[in-house]
């Protein structure tokens, strides 16, 4: 009868062979199971972590991917800062721009820079002022 496409069961009898067991081979049955189940879980558990921390690593990456990419000055010095620290980019950034880096170390302790002097000795001499 199953080799006919139209066939359509009508009725189904549930079959449960522990009910032919003994009690200790059920019972071992049973053991076994429950330790498989267990074991799985902390297989499901284990890549559920890994899975999570890969997905932290990811969006870490993206981010800095993402920093790296901005044409932002202020996130390139901060990179820069993260990698060889605060001290070691002041000091190369006053070794590439010495001048322009004595200029505002000069202005952010309140002084005049030489382009302040300048303009000022330009202003005092022009002919309008005289």
């Amino acid at each position: 009868q199953s080799d006919d496409e139209n066939f359509e069961p009508v009725e189904a009898y549930f079959f449960d062979p522990t009910e032919y067991l003994e009690e200790e081979l059920r019972q071992q049955l049973n053991d076994k199971i429950t330790l498989s189940v267990k074991v799985y879980k902390e297989r499901l558990t284990e890549k559920c972590r890994e899975v999570a921390d890969l997905q932290l690593q990811i969006e870490t990456l993206e981010a800095l991917n993402a920093a790296r990419n901005e044409d932002n000055l202020e996130s390139h010095l901060q990179i820069a800062c993260n990698r060889h620290g605060a001290k070691n980019t002041v000091e190369t950034l006053a070794k590439l721009a010495e001048k322009e880096m004595k200029e505002w170390a000069q202005m952010a302790r309140g002084g005049k820079t030489p382009q302040d002097s300048a303009m000022e000795a330009s202003f005092e001499t022009s002919p309008a002022r005289l």
